[in-house]
């Protein structure tokens, strides 16, 4: 009778054991696919800029829009409270961070070719064993890319081929990026961002933004423009304080994640959209003759709020 009983559990033991794995099989974890789409493109349900103009530069000239438009990314990601610092409870979605090399091609986002692409995130916060947000829903109040510099072409006007253009002799930012007459090749020029805003934030001795954090405000502005120390708050979502400026938007959809079901692929898929139609203004300069070496390039005005970012997810 013991041996009887001892292999009927035995038995039992065994099918429990088969039903159990197979159980954990049908339970397995869903997952999400996360694309986005860089577009220069007039972003949806915004309405064209009204042309507007500068003083101070001589007079208006003309607008271009740049034939490429590439950003070079630091920082790319969602989140869903405003704290980074070590211990925090803050569900984050990262991208792009500090451990991607400066060279790889991840961190480069062409606006002009209007390419999707995938990534694959890293997760941060209240996660769970199976490498998934403990909450079965999350709304990420922010979304943020911040950058090192825009690369921008332009085809100037052939009034300007083969001249040296003032502004962009003998110049160099930080040690990475070069502008000087080299980059006006025929009537190309080939640069990056800052000189087309030094004469925009410079002459009021305000800082350059660094990049964009979008959400949780119902407007678009400069942050610190001024360079102060700030500490976090739901303008400066980042763990410790900072000197940095920054473009704070409310041309956001806040993204949505639900936890998927067993085996369920879900997709998210977002577009980060910046109007670069006539975004390059030109003016006369101090000699108030168009078409000379002294005129003055500027990126136009209120160039932060030709961006959105829109979500769509299952």
């Amino acid at each position: 009778m013991k041996l009887n009983i001892y292999i009927f559990l035995s038995l039992a033991s065994l099918l429990s054991l088969v039903f159990t794995n197979q159980s954990c099989k049908r339970e397995g974890n869903g997952s999400y696919r996360y694309y986005i789409k860089f577009s220069s493109e007039k972003p949806p349900g915004v309405q064209a800029l009204s042309e507007t103009y500068y003083s101070g530069l001589g007079a208006y000239v003309t607008s271009l829009t740049p034939t490429k438009f590439i950003v070079k990314l630091d920082m790319l990601g969602f989140q869903d409270d405003t704290s980074q610092c070590p211990g925090s409870s803050a569900d984050i979605l990262q991208f792009i961070d500090g451990n991607h090399s400066l060279d790889d091609s991840i961190r480069i986002a062409d606006f002009t070719a209007n390419i999707q692409r995938e990534y694959q995130p890293k997760l941060y916060g209240k996660t769970s064993a199976d490498a998934w947000f403990t909450d079965p829903e999350i709304s990420f109040t922010y979304f943020y890319f911040m950058h090192r510099y825009i690369y921008n072409e332009i085809v100037l006007p052939e009034q300007y081929r083969g001249m040296k253009l003032v502004q962009f002799e003998g110049k160099e930012y930080n040690n990475w990026v070069y502008w000087n007459d080299s980059v006006n090749k025929g009537n190309v020029l080939r640069l990056e961002h800052h000189p087309f805003v030094y004469n925009i934030f410079n002459p009021l001795n305000s800082k350059t933004p660094v990049g964009y954090i979008f959400g949780n405000t119902d407007s678009t502005f400069i942050f610190n423009s001024k360079g102060l120390i700030q500490p976090i708050s739901k303008n400066h979502i980042f763990c410790g304080e900072t000197r940095e400026s920054t473009v704070r938007s409310s041309q956001y959809t806040p993204l949505k994640l639900r936890r998927p079901e067993p085996d369920e692929i879900l997709e998210m898929r977002a577009t980060v959209s910046f109007n670069t139609e006539n975004l390059v203004q030109i003016y006369a300069g101090a000699d108030g003759v168009a078409y000379t070496a002294d005129d003055v390039f500027v990126y136009a005005q209120k160039f932060w709020e030709r961006i959105k970012v829109t979500v769509e997810n299952q």
